[in-house]
């Protein structure tokens, strides 16, 4: 194409796009900079089997691209883990990469029948041996061990070494400091009242200290001071912080903190070590880090220099399966005599944390000397103590002081949410504040919907810390109205919680219901936009028929059909031409047969939300905006047994398709190699981008960019249906759509939601029904 034409192309197109959508953009990317490498002669790390042996593992700085590379799939693992089911390629590189550092099979099956190890890691300072750190011990370990522990859990320690560090004895502890920061403009968006709460109800400790919004100084100062042995951080870390400030994207993994000025600042993990340590006056017996990327430069950090052990999670982890896991922990070192190492073993069991990895790091050895105590025992003492009644007569406290109640709703309710089986709230939770088991809570949420309302009610004793109940709240979808409402409407729903029969709290809450073909631009929403894509309306099959005369035409066949990925011929010079005529013949039908104007979306009376049309309102209608076509697409795409996607960008969509199955295969299972260039070892990290709201969503630019580079995925600009243009046009600017980082926001794969369990269908609108 000319530069002429495609300037004309360009304005053609940017006059044509709607603008509806309004995705907040992603922070830009910043230049890594230089690390000062490991000795060329390798660094020693032991790795202590619990019972058994210690082996030496010799690591080159070759080794860096391994770890960055394993981080890279820990930080993606939502795209392939399926209830807790690891693809055997896999596991098959995580055996194979262990072996490389020395850990072969053998050593591999005597760690699985051991069930705990300790990896002691060297440290001289930050910059030197980072890989040894971020290098995601648990998750590869627990991968390569999964088939011979068949369930069983397996715990890591992970053992700083610093030459001159002494280790005190631990006792047990009596002052707990948690300290909540989300300064500036962050406090409008996190709260952590409820988090406190729950720490000082399972830790019981008298004393505790509970800064908030400290700045740096400030809290160096009240360590110093009060020389708590317990410190907690409740926060956010640097990278989610960053990317909701709209800031440039940060390199190091660090902790929100206030300026002198109330202002929000990152704080990276050796100058938030050198404050909990007091400025070199303390060192604490444990400090754990509830927030995202807090593992391996931040916790490491701090156990290096200020605490006889650190907690954080390596990734991003959802937030009400981390209050679990401390929740859990801090009760289980409790009952256990404050006994770390059982204590972790519990809570990790415990707890769903689907993928993300919490690091243990300690300057003391805890496997030395340990007995073995098989883990149902530990978990029997535990449960016991649980149910041991309070010391206090719970009936003459405040409820208050027994219950804290944490419900978050959701502004708008959106039928696909119902029919997806999604949470209606972003957070409805139960917390004892209290020892023993509290009975009698009774729980009743109505949704009403015109002369209807929709009941749930539970009634339950609750012996563990936190009572979800987010997961379990679920209305009917037989609702006349809510299939049938053709505008946005304003309702309420009420939440109603006892205790003992008495109301503990009743609330009644404005909600706007969605009309069943609206759809709102939010990260939730996007996720259940292939609820949208059609493959059974009426119109899809006319499309097919008309496009079946362009495919016999272009195979130069009268025998030729629509078979999807069945005619791919792997001897061929391009296996994939087959599937490329499919959809040329369907670009054709619609070009010439069946052609359509551009068209703005229908009204709507709620902010930022548009209506789809229905492939038979566009064909009908002969008109659509960018997503209607985009879904139009996909759904023939997928009608003929070719997989789609769909491109969302700022007030953009456009659709594609992959080209091959197993081109899509070998992208969800990440079996790209790491790059053989050691200039692009940091080409896998992606912690300036966060994890997508859904297995079948991918927002990581770069990725997609290659994808489409390689062929895997062919991109479409639909709304060049609109300019009459050809097919490979229309595949040339769909790359060029590409072109803009800040200006891509997802990547949708509709077989991914059909795959799902339970798994994303069309909504039933009656006139997209065949």
């Amino acid at each position: 194409m000319s530069v002429k034409a495609f300037k004309t192309a360009k304005a053609k197109l940017k006059s044509a796009r709607s603008g509806v959508r309004t995705t907040k953009p992603k922070p830009a990317s910043v230049t890594k900079p230089d690390r000062i490498a490991s000795p060329d002669s390798g660094t020693i790390l032991t790795v202590r089997v619990f019972k058994g042996s210690s082996h030496s593992l010799q690591l080159g700085p070759d080794f860096r691209r391994t770890a960055m590379y394993w981080e890279y799939v820990l930080r993606n693992r939502i795209r392939w883990l399926r209830d807790g089911q690891i693809p055997p390629s896999v596991v098959s590189r995580s055996v194979q990469d262990l072996g490389a550092i020395g850990l072969d099979a053998a050593k591999l099956a005597e760690i699985a029948r051991a069930g705990a190890i300790e990896i002691e890691i060297p440290y001289t300072r930050e910059s030197e041996g980072w890989e040894f750190r971020i290098f995601p011990w648990e998750f590869v370990l627990d991968n390569a061990t999964s088939e011979q522990r068949r369930g069983a859990p397996l715990i890591v320690i992970r053992n700083i070494r610093r030459r001159g560090t002494e280790t005190a004895t631990p006792r047990p502890p009596k002052k707990l400091m948690v300290v909540e920061s989300a300064p500036g403009p962050l406090g409008d968006l996190f709260t952590f009242k409820s988090e406190r709460r729950l720490v000082q109800a399972n830790l019981g400790l008298t004393k505790t200290f509970c800064p908030t919004n400290p700045t740096l100084d400030e809290l160096a100062q009240s360590i110093a001071k009060g020389r708590p042995e317990v410190i907690h951080l409740a926060g956010v870390d640097s990278h989610q912080g960053t990317q909701l400030l709209g800031h440039t994207a940060n390199e190091w993994d660090g902790y929100m903190m206030a300026r002198s000025d109330g202002t929000p600042e990152v704080v990276i993990g050796e100058r938030l070590a050198d404050a909990l340590s007091g400025r070199g006056k303390h060192r604490s017996q444990l400090v754990a880090c509830n927030f995202y990327n807090s593992a391996t430069r931040v916790a490491a950090m701090i156990a290096a220099e200020a605490a006889q052990a650190a907690i954080g999670f390596q990734d991003e982890v959802d937030d009400r399966a981390a209050e679990e896991f401390f929740a859990s922990f801090y009760f289980a070192w409790r009952a256990l005599g404050w006994d770390l190492l059982q204590a972790f073993r519990v809570a990790v069991n415990e707890t769903q944390l689907n993928g993300a990895v919490v690091v243990l790091w300690t300057t003391r050895s805890l496997l030395a000397g340990t007995q073995e105590k098989p883990l149902q025992a530990i978990q029997k003492r535990v449960f016991e103590h649980r149910k041991r009644p309070s010391r206090v007569d719970l009936s003459k406290l405040d409820p208050r002081d027994v219950l804290d109640i944490v419900i978050k709703l959701k502004g708008t309710l959106n039928y696909s949410l119902l029919q997806n089986d999604a949470d209606l709230f972003e957070e409805f939770s139960i917390r004892k504040l209290q020892d023993g088991t509290i009975r009698d809570i009774g729980v009743e949420v109505t949704l009403f919907v015109g002369l209807e309302s929709s009941l749930f009610a539970a009634n339950f004793d609750a012996e563990e810390s936190i009572v979800d109940l987010a997961g379990k709240i679920r209305f009917t979808l037989t609702s006349t109205l809510m299939r049938s409402i053709r505008e946005s409407i304003n309702t309420v729903i009420s939440m109603k919680v006892t205790w003992n029969g008495k109301i503990r709290r009743f609330d009644t809450k404005p909600i706007k219901l969605l009309a069943i073909d609206e759809w709102v631009d939010t990260p939730e929403l996007d996720a259940y936009l292939p609820s949208f894509v059609f493959p059974r309306d009426r119109a899809v099959a006319r499309v097919i028929d008309s496009a079946q005369r362009y495919l016999m035409a272009l195979n130069d066949d009268s025998g030729a059909g629509f078979d999807g990925y069945q005619g791919l011929d792997p001897n061929a010079k391009d296996p994939s031409e087959t599937v490329d005529l499919q959809a040329l013949a369907i670009w054709s039908a619609l070009s010439y047969d069946l052609p359509v104007s551009y068209i703005n979306p229908p009204p709507t009376f709620t902010e930022f939300s548009q209506r789809l049309r229905t492939p038979s309102d566009v064909i009908e209608g002969r008109r659509g905006t960018c997503i209607d076509l985009a879904l139009l697409l996909a759904a023939c795409l997928e009608y003929v047994g070719i997989y789609p996607v769909v491109f969302l960008l700022k007030g953009h969509a456009f659709p594609g398709y992959w080209r091959s199955e197993d081109a899509r295969q070998a992208f969800i299972d990440m079996s790209r190699e790491p790059d053989k260039n050691a200039s692009e070892v940091h080409s896998f990290d992606t912690r300036d981008t966060p994890v997508p709201p859904k297995s079948w969503c991918f927002n990581n630019y770069s990725e997609v960019v290659e994808l489409a580079r390689r062929g895997s995925v062919v991109p479409i600009e639909s709304v060049w249906l609109t300019q009459h243009e050809g097919f490979w046009e229309a595949v040339d600017e769909g790359m060029n759509d590409l072109r803009s980082k800040s200006e891509f926001a997802l990547m949708i794969d509709v077989q991914g939601a059909r795959s799902f369990n339970p798994p994303v269908t069309p909504l039933p609108i009656l006139r997209a029904e065949s």
